[in-house]
């Protein structure tokens, strides 16, 4: 399995709006061959713990789980993440990608 963790930061107010977009996408994603878990994630309303790090009012994460790297590759070069990269990239100001697998 492969696990993909992005940390992506918007353009100050533009957030909502790559949120939607992502949201629009994320059906196709999810019947794409391979994909076992896609979605955005954002900080959790009303969580105040000491050991939290803020995503704060300008970021998204992306948590992805693939079963090959094969699955990932094909996600990547798939149509509707090129259209979906051409419609979010004006509001983004930088992105992280980790990927990962499981320890063992």
């Amino acid at each position: 399995m492969i696990q993909v963790f992005v940390v992506t930061t918007l353009k100050p107010g533009m957030r909502d709006a790559f949120v939607r977009a992502f949201v629009d996408n994320v059906p196709t994603v999810l019947r794409e061959k391979g994909c076992l878990q896609y979605g955005p994630s954002l900080d959790a309303p009303g969580v105040d713990h000491p050991a939290q790090t803020k995503l704060g009012p300008d970021r998204c994460a992306v948590l992805e789980a693939w079963e090959s790297w094969d699955a990932l590759m094909a996600h990547v070069v798939a149509p509707h993440m090129k259209a979906f990269d051409e419609r979010v990239m004006p509001m983004v100001a930088d992105r992280k990608v980790y990927i990962l697998s499981p320890a063992k």
